[in-house]
Formats: structure tokens, C-alpha cells, sequence
């Protein structure tokens, strides 16, 4: 039985720790190293584990470093084939690291898998409503989770390729991290936060990695943040989530399928000039960092591209 490396993210959420861990540990797959990293998070949650779960290991930082580098500190810690990489307000199904490991293991190009995850109502009641069925890559290049906000009727209940996995519950293989890292980072650090995994799902799949969904693996997510709640969150968190798409396209768009999709672009584009200028025009602020990311982002991008398997008409295929 393979060793699967769990990572908790947390940041001020030790409200849902217990819940995690307690679904962690009654996994019907047993060999299961768990490694929470916290943020600094200043609610005592870092010393509520170190007592409760002593043979958890903590990884505790003094500042908040972000998504991407806490997961990257994650990986250089754990032994695990494959990584299960968790938001700390997520609660799985007993089978689901089973189911995902299964799925995993049918093909040695599957370099992540994505489970059915639902939206927790309250705690411990979970709704029917779904909250992702894995990333999509859109036309107009937005990334958005698919079945977000939907009731299940049973039209995600197949199994299939996408294009990406939800950050929030992340199942990947160790050897499609250390094929796509670059610069020793497996995650983007200089995205600190939002879009990391969509960054990520867009390196994977043009080295040639496949993203499976299994809608068989269920997991229930509390969700501190989405779009519908987007004008209460803090300016910098939007700010984040605005330059990371630029960056994330000057990473990785190939120039036939943009200049394909050009109408789509330019369409959001214009939508989002008008609802930046009128709405939110802080966002302007950040072209700045933009311009001065933009000599490394390109050097990211010759890394890329050198790692490229597969073919322009195959990446159209993971568009929609």
C-alpha cells in the first residue's frame, strides 16, 4: 500500500481543523501521512494540534506566505508517491482517498484527479449543491469550477478527462510535481494565492499529464470565498485574483489557440475594462507589478514550452 501525503493548509481556520482530521483519519486507506502547514494563523490552532494530534506534523510560519509556497514547504517535508493537498474548511468522504487512488493508478499519465465536491451548508450538514467538479478552462480564459453553485441532478456523474483539479482538494502524483516544477517551486510562489492550481492544471496538461474526474470520490467543502460573495473581500485578495490571470496567460497560452480564441478574449476583456473602471478601479493598480513580473514570467514560460508534449489541437480540446 503506497504512501499518500496529506497537506492542510491553514490560515486562521481552526474552527474546521478537527472536522478535517477526522475525516482524514477515517479513511478506509490507512497509509496516510498528514503534515498541516499554518500560515500563521494567531487563533491557537498550530498549538491545538501539537497536543490533540501528536503524531501530525505541524509546520508552523511566522508570516503568511500563501497558498503556493506552503504547499511547496509541504512537499520538500513529505514522502508520499502521491499528495493529497487540502483547504483546511474541507471534509472527505471515508472512501475518497481510496476512490482517488484507484483512479490514479489506471494510467501512469494521470498526474491529478479531481472528486465531487458538494457545498457544506452548516456544519455537519452538507446540501446537495455541487461546488466543483474540477476546473475548466474557458474560451475567454477565465478558469472556473464547473457545477459551481448547481444542484446535482446527476450531469457530473461520470467519469472523464478536465482540463484541472479544485485547489481545495487537490489528488496529484509526485512525479507529474517534479516534471513541472520550475525553479524548485512546484506551485507558483509569485502568485502567492488564487489561480495557483489552475497555473498548475495548464503546466500538467501541456507536458502531456491527464486530469482525471471521478465522481465516486465525495468531498464537502464550507467554502470561505466565492464569486457570489466577491465585493466583501479584501482589496488585496482581489487584486491577486486579477493579476494572476495575466500572469498565468503569459505563462502558458500558445499563440494559435489565442489568436483562435481571440474574440472570446477580447469580448471579457472589454466587459472587464468596464467593470473595473466603474467598479473596482483599485484593480488598475496592479498593471505595475504586471510589467515588473513580466521578464520572469517569460523565463517561466521558456521553461515551459520546452516541457511541452502534446499539440495545439489537443489543448483546444481542454478549452471550453
Amino acid at each position: 500500500m503506497k504512501l499518500i501525503s496529506v497537506s492542510i493548509l491553514n490560515f486562521k481556520q481552526g474552527a474546521f481543523l478537527k472536522d478535517c482530521i477526522a475525516s482524514i483519519l477515517a479513511q478506509s486507506y490507512k497509509n496516510i501521512e498528514i503534515i498541516i502547514t499554518d500560515n500563521d494563523s494567531a487563533d491557537g490552532s498550530a498549538e491545538f494540534i501539537k497536543k490533540e494530534y501528536p503524531n501530525i506534523t505541524v509546520i508552523e510560519n511566522s508570516i503568511n506566505t500563501g497558498y503556493a509556497k506552503a504547499h511547496n514547504e509541504f512537499m520538500r517535508a513529505s514522502k508520499g508517491e502521491f499528495l493529497l493537498f487540502l483547504n483546511a474548511d474541507i471534509v472527505l468522504d471515508n472512501f475518497f482517498i481510496e476512490k482517488m487512488v484507484n483512479a490514479i493508478e489506471k494510467d501512469k499519465r494521470t498526474g491529478m484527479v479531481q472528486g465531487k465536491l458538494y457545498r457544506m451548508q452548516a456544519k455537519g450538514q452538507a446540501q446537495k449543491t455541487l461546488d466543483s467538479a474540477g476546473i475548466i478552462l474557458c474560451k475567454n480564459r477565465r478558469n472556473l469550477d464547473e457545477g459551481f453553485g448547481r444542484k446535482d441532478s446527476g450531469q457530473y456523474s461520470s467519469e472523464r478527462n478536465i482540463f484541472g483539479a479544485s485547489g481545495a482538494a487537490l489528488f496529484c502524483r509526485r512525479d507529474m510535481l517534479e516534471d513541472i516544477k520550475i525553479n524548485g517551486e512546484y506551485f507558483d510562489e509569485d502568485f502567492f494565492a488564487y489561480r495557483e492550481e489552475a497555473d498548475l492544471a495548464w503546466r500538467a496538461q501541456l507536458a502531456g499529464w491527464k486530469c482525471i474526474y471521478v465522481p465516486q470520490a465525495v468531498a464537502y467543502h464550507y467554502r470561505a470565498y466565492s464569486p457570489d460573495r466577491r465585493i466583501i473581500m479584501p482589496k488585496n485578495l482581489r487584486r491577486l485574483q486579477y493579476r494572476n490571470r495575466y500572469l498565468m496567460l503569459i505563462k502558458n497560452e500558445l499563440p494559435f489557440t489565442f489568436i483562435l480564441h481571440l474574440p472570446y478574449i477580447l469580448a471579457f476583456e472589454f466587459i472587464s475594462f468596464c467593470h473595473t473602471l466603474f467598479r473596482e478601479p483599485f484593480l488598475f493598480k496592479t498593471w505595475p507589478e504586471i510589467i515588473r513580473l513580466l521578464p520572469k514570467m517569460l523565463q517561466k514560460r521558456k521553461v515551459i514550452m520546452r516541457k511541452k508534449r502534446v499539440s495545439y489541437r489537443y489543448i483546444l480540446s481542454m478549452i471550453k
